[in-house]
């Protein structure tokens, strides 16, 4: 997403996710809150003496307890937003929210904003009000306005290092334990809270103790650039100087030199939203930390080169729900490594498996709580990684490597042998043969034409179908030729088939169908069939249902026959398509008939089909499916029935899962590459062990439906918007109708002259890979539910005064509605002169 898609800059230099659900992106030129629908913009108010956002160039944001949103900025002054009252507020309670603070400190009763020029100011928030108290030289609370830290321990006291000493805030008084010393660093373990001045000394103070003392001092240390980190791993305080590593134990007072795993000297620190750590020293290395073990993982993550050209290292670290790392830099694009298997992958912006980055030049990352993952860059926007789980694994029959050959892993044909082997063709002319597990190769082929089609004859002799090439039966091939009637129909040829009494029957593409006959010389001659219209002759797809009907697919519809009968009479045939009513596309790509006998059919562009033929060919009834109904994607090449029943569909672009007994749709797209999510016709294959392979237009994508989530939750739905005359009710710069913010609120109130509006609304739930449809109702004035649709929003047009009330519901990945709906009340106040008290002045006159 950039500027083009709604935000306000491209350089994003944090992301955070709010309490109801909104997503903020601090840029250079603004604050964003995205909704999974539209962006909202704050920017500075360009008179500035009311409280607004203080400056552009926005550097981070986080919630406090009580709903407000701080906003650090880039001229060292914070904001304060009323996310339930949709306001900036002045913070101070005195007006004095123009004063500089570089750092904040939230805590569950009150908010520290501090630096190294203003002092500090504690911030609370009662009955509605706020209130500050201000720590500083010149109101003599503080020694120096240079604080360096705010911490609250495991007691609840509040540390405050400063250059000229330790305070500590407790029962609401401030109170100076250590004077003359410059505090620099802190950390508070369950027991011990532990100093670090700029001279190296190393102070501590027990849980029952009442003043902090000297314990030990590092070596070497001038200042606190020389103390770059430091990490808290169990009870000991793994500490970084310049040119070493120590290890201090609080409980001993005990310094020493840190093991050979955790020296790292020069080590910055951060932490992941885990809070493990992560070490780096200008070497392109990160060391990951476990805080509880303190075992360490070492990532190159940049090569040398690169980190002499950037102004200093720039990670970010998130360890997302899946157990996988996601670590960002700064010119080298990102890495993931999943903890559970240690598989280390890179993406890069210049990488051509994938798209999902614009520039390597990234800032920050973060996991909402729907487990998307949202990636910050300088100068390129956000990127959106929507995460499914791992229920496929991913085959290439040639290896990625540098070859960039377009066909080598476009997979047209999968089918199963007599003896369990598994046969694959892709687009380039090569055919592999692989074991029944689908974990050995057997051999592989090529040949000039790309194999279409594959069966055997009762002899075990293998007949392959080729695409320009013929009939390949064996070693011999078969062709057409023009001056012989009895040779093949079409050398275009698609599927194959081999009824139950033996007999093969070929499918063309452009000649129709085929029974390929002895000629009692060791060949065969052909017999033809369905030759009356262009779209009869391509046929796609043959199949024989357990009553040993075959029905072949065509850009004709379908047609059902009966062997003998149809050998008998050629015309002794059921046609079904779109021109007598029963199928809604003529372009038939796939059947399939399951096990209760349903039969499958694949229309082009409209879905699907199913029908239960029974014994009853002439009368079949179809249900149709489509986009409409929850399915990914109208354009449908294959089907295959896993082992509970349900049918695996894939489509040109995505797959759904289609649960046979709620009739509902599981959707997914099992790739970050588009062409891993583009299935070719006719290419699916179940595997005895209830595997499913996906031939696709980049390898092959093998589903185990075991591992498939069953959650179907029902999304809810959060009003994010209304809107007048095109105008948000919200928009700075307009006057407030509402005393609540939408989100917040259950009502709402509006002037008799706004009775046109439109509401929008989201499920707030980022990690959707189709949107979700919507459906809703105005009680009192629409006579029942929407039409369902992705659309987030609904529009009423001169409604008269009235109260009204506008119910809004979800639908999941599944197709289900739940009966729960959110409502917002909506009240539109009538002209004054309509009122009684008004028409009853009229009277007396």
């Amino acid at each position: 997403m950039t500027t083009s898609n709604g935000l306000s800059n491209n350089t994003v230099r944090h992301i955070y996710q709010d309490s109801k659900g909104f997503i903020w992106f601090s840029t250079l030129n603004g604050l964003n809150r995205y909704d999974g629908n539209t962006f909202r913009t704050f920017l500075p108010d360009s008179i500035g003496e009311l409280p607004s956002l203080a400056d552009g160039r926005v550097k981070s944001v986080c919630e406090d307890n009580h709903g407000f949103l701080w906003i650090s900025t880039s001229i060292d002054r914070f904001s304060c937003y009323d996310l339930k009252r949709d306001c900036f507020v002045d913070y101070t309670g005195c007006e004095a929210f123009k004063e500089q603070y570089v750092y904040i400190t939230l805590l569950s009763d009150a908010v520290w904003l501090w630096g190294r020029g203003k002092g500090c100011r504690r911030v609370c928030y009662k009955n509605d009000r706020f209130y500050s108290d201000v720590f500083c030289l010149e109101n003599g609370t503080l020694d120096t306005n240079a604080v360096s830290f705010i911490e609250q321990d495991s007691l609840g006291r509040v540390w405050i290092g400063t250059q000229e000493g330790l305070y500590v805030w407790q029962n609401k008084v401030l109170k100076k334990m250590v004077s003359s010393h410059s505090f620099v660093r802190i950390h508070c373990f369950s027991e011990y809270v532990c100093f670090i001045t700029a001279k190296g000394e190393i102070w501590c103070i027990g849980k029952d103790e009442q003043r902090a003392t000297k314990k030990a001092e590092l070596p070497n240390v001038c200042s606190g650039y020389d103390l770059p980190g430091n990490a808290a791993i169990g009870n000991q305080w793994l500490i970084f100087t310049g040119d070493a590593s120590f290890v201090f134990l609080p409980a001993t007072g005990e310094l020493s030199r840190a093991p050979a795993s955790w020296n790292i000297p020069g080590a910055e620190i951060i932490t992941d939203n885990c809070g493990n750590y992560c070490a780096y020293n200008k070497t392109g290395h990160l060391y990951y930390i476990q805080a509880k073990t303190g075992e360490v993982m070492s990532f190159r993550l940049m090569p040398e080169e690169k980190v002499q050209l950037i102004d200093k290292e720039r990670y970010h670290v998130v360890r997302d729900s899946r157990g996988i790392l996601w670590i960002s830099t700064y010119g080298n694009g990102f890495y993931t490594y999943d903890l559970h298997t240690g598989h280390l992958s890179h993406f890069k912006a210049d990488d051509t498996r994938s798209s999902v980055l614009l520039s390597d030049e990234l800032l920050y990352m973060m996991e909402d709580r729907s487990g998307s993952i949202w990636i910050g860059a300088d100068h390129t926007g956000v990127s959106h990684l929507k995460m499914v789980d791992k229920i496929s694994d991913l085959f290439y029959p040639e290896p990625q490597g540098e070859d960039k050959s377009l066909y080598k892993n476009n997979v047209r044909t999968l089918a199963s042998l007599s003896d369990g082997d598994i046969y694959m063709a892709t687009r380039n002319g090569k055919v592999y043969l692989y074991d029944s597990t689908f974990s050995q190769k057997k051999y592989e082929k090529e040949y000039v034409s790309n194999v279409y089609s594959v069966c055997e004859d009762t002899a075990g002799v293998l007949w392959q179908g080729m695409r320009g090439g013929g009939l390949r039966v064996g070693n011999r091939l078969w062709l057409h030729h023009a001056d012989n009637p009895a040779s093949l129909a079409s050398d275009d040829v698609y599927s194959l088939l081999r009824d139950r009494k033996g007999r093969m029957w070929v499918g063309t593409f452009g000649g129709g169908l085929d029974l390929a006959l002895p000629d009692g010389k060791g060949g065969y001659i052909f017999r033809h069939f369905f030759n009356d219209s262009y779209g009869q002759k391509r046929i796609r797809m043959l199949v024989e249902d357990r009553n040993g009907w075959i029905g072949a697919a065509t850009s004709d519809g379908v047609f059902i026959f009966r062997p003998e009968r149809l050998l008998a009479d050629e015309q002794a045939y059921y046609h079904y398509n779109r021109q007598n009513g029963n199928l809604r596309s003529n372009e038939i790509r796939h059947l399939l008939q399951d096990r209760n006998g349903n039969l499958w059919i694949a229309e082009a562009g409209a879905g699907f089909s199913i029908c239960k033929p029974g014994d009853d060919y002439a009368r079949l009834r179809f249900s149709h499916y489509g986009v409409s109904d929850g399915l990914v994607n109208d354009m449908i090449q294959a089907f295959a029935e896993d082992s509970k029943g349900n049918i695996w569909i894939t489509t040109e672009y995505g797959v759904s899962c289609f649960d046979v007994s709620s009739k509902t749709f599981l959707n997914y797209f099992l790739s970050m590459q588009m062409l891993q999510n583009v299935y070719n016709e006719t290419s699916a294959l179940a595997l005895p062990d209830g595997r499913i392979l996906m031939g696709s237009n980049d390898g092959v994508t093998v589903v185990d439906p075991s591992r498939v989530n069953t959650d179907r939750r029902i999304p809810s739905v959060t009003f994010t918007d209304l809107r007048l005359n095109g105008v948000s009710a919200g928009s700075s710069g307009t006057e407030r109708l509402f005393e609540k913010s939408l989100p917040y609120t259950s009502s709402v109130q509006l002037d008799y002259s706004q009775h046109s509006f439109t509401v929008y609304f989201s499920t707030l739930d980022y990690s959707a890979i189709v949107p979700p449809r919507f459906t809703y109702q105005l009680q009192g004035y629409d006579k029942g539910w929407s039409v369902p649709s992705v659309l987030p929003w609904g529009t009423y047009k001169n409604l008269p005064p009235g109260t009204y009330k506008l119910h809004v519901k979800a639908c999941n990945s599944f197709g289900q509605w739940g009966d729960d709906y959110t409502t917002l009340e909506i009240v539109i106040v009538p002209p004054f002169w309509r009122t009684g008290g008004h028409l009853s002045f009229i009277c007396s006159c």
